[in-house]
């Protein structure tokens, strides 16, 4: 029974380990929205001021929601509808898969009877559901009034709230507003669509609302309005589209509560609409890009319609100085703008030129490409600038839409704003009261977005001027813009408002980093014939002559313009340069003339403009004198030849001591010596003890012990033998000292020989033979013979 027990915990646990790592996962998963497909989520407010039976705002609210939704493909965007009133409530969640015509029936079915207008909650919301998905975030929020929460508006509030818009910042959530009526605190929701890099809007008006709409939404497609009109002011509308044009979207919504009656055709055929409800109609195509094409567009009844015209296109229409499409500034504060267009691989015509829709024209510049147009702002209100450009045909090829807010407050503005910058430089934003308006306590920040992170930087004061400066850390295009306060001592109102936010390109830092080329590189370098001159590779460099070397203009190396390079030695002498054109790598070859000695030569590098090079580099070259190079061969000949012998003189002396030493330790210390004496006779070599001899026919003798007499013999008997004596003719020398043996000659015959024995094995004080065991052969080397001795 415990083993069972112990068996089903083992079970239980192993589920519980896998559905924690399944739940880990899932927390750590983005919705992807089905690949790339943009997520909107649209903030409708439904407190009770939205059911105003004048302007039935609301009513037009779910018009212009339920036709936008009609408009779009859910293969290309992933919405979510959420109302904020009293409470929070989700129509259509992002990860809900609820058909569009279900989240429309739901979205008419909103009652507009909510008590208060909590803009927090809903924003806390709509950042949640966003905060799941991956990229290309945005949230749409139409309100009629202002943030007026049931428990009021108290400190910790505003603060929460303010919180939740740095968030968005921080989590690139564009948050889009549209006001919908004169109550609302546009104030407040130009804050938000500012600080978020979104776009304010103007919706007081049914035709404002639904192309406010429709632009924000259509824009995260990339399609752009480039008509919107009413049919009581125009009842035929013509437009030529280029061959850049590949879709369109009409939106057309009744302003009079009256079905809308218009005939579309492309190229005189007849257009039928994509979808239909009962105030609108939507009508979506493509189009043949390889030709120009002509809409027209005619109102066939008497009811007042909105039409509201999108089109993409390949090519854009973008402004290079400003990040966001939504300015907001003080009156009579000039915003120069440079206008581009981007047609990829495409080419545009020479006689493009870019209209403006208060009836500019606007001619390219001498900068290839470049279009500059600077508006002023004379009046307080919403400005939407429409620039379209067309080709030579009036072909419209592109299109820009902006949205430039007037404000009364001082005329801050930034000072000289750049357009780029290097990485590792200082910025230093200055920003000047441009009237004369007298002010007061002036202070704000900065805010600063790089790489996704987001800085503050207090800008301090100076007169009329606020300055802030930080250094640009990283390559990453950075997007700022400074938030504005102070009082205005002429009304004695304080103000507050935030500038337009600036795009400053950051260029990779300058620089040439250098390598130089060892010998197998060189040998290489000129296999390949990358060498155009023959350079120094292992030889020495000789003082004053020139040289040629091969150095490696690295691929990490960024060069923007022409370099001139000078190449010093330790001593700071120039020795040589080298000329680097603009973006070159690889390997080049230079001369240099050395004018001191010096081993493993280094080089040190400056250019002549300040930009950073390599500091220095070793070349494993020896610059000498044609004389010191001689002696410098001389001296390897000696350090190659003489030094190893020496040395192996040297050694050997260092064995034979080591053996002489040996000797006497183990040999001379630990033996007794023992005489025989030989005479010289035609037979052999006798001694005097024994019976043996040693000849060229008797060429072993054993030596034996007799333990009584304590003495040792030369004979033939092999039994107990400590060892044996033999000849063989072998070598001519001189007598030598070997072990315990002495020898000495008379020409080839020996008449002299000493051996050494142990004394152990005489010891023998039972009076037995000693038992002889082989063991090894030492050889004894005399003249032409050799005397071998087993032990």
């Amino acid at each position: 029974m415990l083993k069972n027990k112990t068996q089903w915990y083992k079970r239980s646990l192993l589920i519980i380990i896998i559905v924690i790592l399944i739940i880990s996962n899932l927390e750590g998963f983005k919705v992807l929205a089905e690949d790339n497909r943009k997520n909107i989520v649209i903030l409708l407010d439904n407190s009770g001021s939205m059911n105003n039976p004048e302007t039935k705002i609301g009513d037009l609210a779910k018009v212009a929601g339920s036709m936008v939704l009609d408009t779009i493909r859910e293969s290309e965007v992933n919405i979510s509808i959420i109302t904020f009133g009293t409470k929070v409530t989700v129509l259509k969640g992002l990860q809900e898969n609820k058909d569009l015509d279900e989240v429309k029936k739901e979205l008419n079915e909103v009652t507009m009877d909510e008590q208060g207008t909590n803009v927090k909650d809903g924003l806390k919301k709509a950042i949640d559901e966003l905060n799941e998905t991956a990229e290309s975030k945005s949230i749409i929020i139409l309100s009629d009034g202002k943030e007026e929460p049931i428990e009021g508006i108290t400190d910790e509030h505003i603060q929460e709230l303010n919180n939740l818009i740095d968030d968005a910042s921080k989590a690139n959530i564009k948050v889009n507003t549209i006001a919908l009526s004169n109550d609302v605190d546009e104030e407040f929701l130009s804050k938000i669509a500012t600080n978020t890099g979104g776009l304010f809007r103007d919706g007081k008006s049914a035709n404002k609302l639904f192309e406010s709409l429709t632009a924000i939404i259509g824009g995260e497609s990339d399609f752009s309005v480039i008509e919107n009109y009413t049919t009581d002011s125009e009842k035929m509308k013509e437009i030529t589209l280029s061959s850049f044009a590949e879709e369109i979207i009409i939106n057309v919504a009744a302003c009079d509560n009256k079905k809308p009656q218009i005939n579309v055709k492309l190229n005189n055929t007849l257009i039928n609409p994509t979808k239909t409800g009962n105030m609108y109609e939507v009508y979506r195509f493509t189009l043949d890009n390889n030709t120009s094409s002509v809409l027209k567009i005619e109102s066939i009844g008497e009811e007042i319609s909105s039409v509201i015209v999108q089109f993409k296109s390949k090519a854009k229409l973008n402004v290079v100085n400003q990040f966001n499409k939504y300015i907001s500034v003080p009156k009579n504060i000039p915003i120069d703008m440079k206008l581009s267009i981007d047609a990829g691989n495409n080419e545009i015509d020479d006689g493009t030129f870019i209209v403006c829709n208060n009836g500019d024209i606007i001619n390219p510049t001498e900068e290839e490409g470049i279009f500059n147009y600077s508006f002023l702002g004379k009046e307080e209100g919403e400005n939407v600038i429409r620039y379209i450009a067309k080709d030579k045909s009036n072909g419209i090829i592109a299109v820009l839409e902006m949205i430039i807010n007037i404000n009364d407050y001082p005329a801050f503005y930034y000072k000289n704003i750049k357009e780029e910058i290097t990485e590792d430089e200082s910025l230093r934003i200055e920003i000047e009261l441009k009237d004369n308006t007298k002010v007061s306590n002036i202070s704000g920040e900065v805010i600063v977005n790089q790489g996704g992170k987001t800085e503050k930087i207090p800008l301090e004061a100076n007169g009329n001027i606020l300055f802030a400066e930080f250094k640009i850390n990283g390559t990453d295009d950075i997007k700022y813009y400074a938030n504005i306060r102070g009082k205005n001592e002429e009304n004695t109102e304080l103000f507050a408002y935030p500038l337009p936010m600036i795009n400053l390109k950051v260029n990779n830092k300058e620089r040439i980093i250098l390598s130089i080329l060892d010998n197998d590189e060189i040998v290489k370098a000129e296999e390949e014939k990358k060498l155009n001159k023959n350079v120094i590779s292992d030889s020495g460099i000789i003082v004053g002559k020139e040289a040629n070397i091969a150095l490696n203009i690295l691929d990490k190396s960024i060069i923007n313009k022409n370099t001139n390079v000078l190449i010093f030695d330790k001593d700071n002498e120039q020795i040589g340069s080298f000329n680097i054109s603009k973006e070159e790598k690889g390997i080049i070859t230079t001369t240099i003339i050395p004018n001191k000695k010096e081993k493993n030569l280094e080089l040190f590098f400056k250019t002549d403009n300040g930009i950073e090079v390599t500091e220095s580099l070793k070349t494993n070259l020896n610059v000498n004198t044609s004389l010191g190079f001689i002696l410098e061969k001389l001296l390897k000949v000696f350090l190659y030849l003489v030094i190893p012998i020496v040395t192996l003189i040297l050694l050997g002396f260092l064995v034979y001591k080591a053996l002489m030493k040996r000797y006497k330790l183990e040999v001379e210390e630990t033996c007794i010596s023992v005489s025989f004496e030989y005479k010289i006779n035609p037979n052999g070599i006798y001694r005097n003890i024994g019976e043996g001899y040693l000849s060229s026919k008797n060429r072993r003798l054993y030596l034996n012990i007799n333990n009584k007499k304590e003495l040792l013999y030369l004979d033939e008997e092999e039994e107990n033998a400590l060892g044996y004596f033999e000849f063989v003719n072998k070598y001519q020398n001189r007598p030598k000292l070997i072990q315990g043996l002495y020898s000495y000659k008379n020409k080839d015959n020996m008449f002299y020989v000493e051996y050494n024995t142990i004394e152990e094995i005489n010891d023998d004080t039972n009076n037995q033979k000693i038992k002889y065991e082989p063991g090894i052969t030492i050889p004894y080397k005399v003249g032409k013979k050799v005397i071998n001795i087993d032990f």
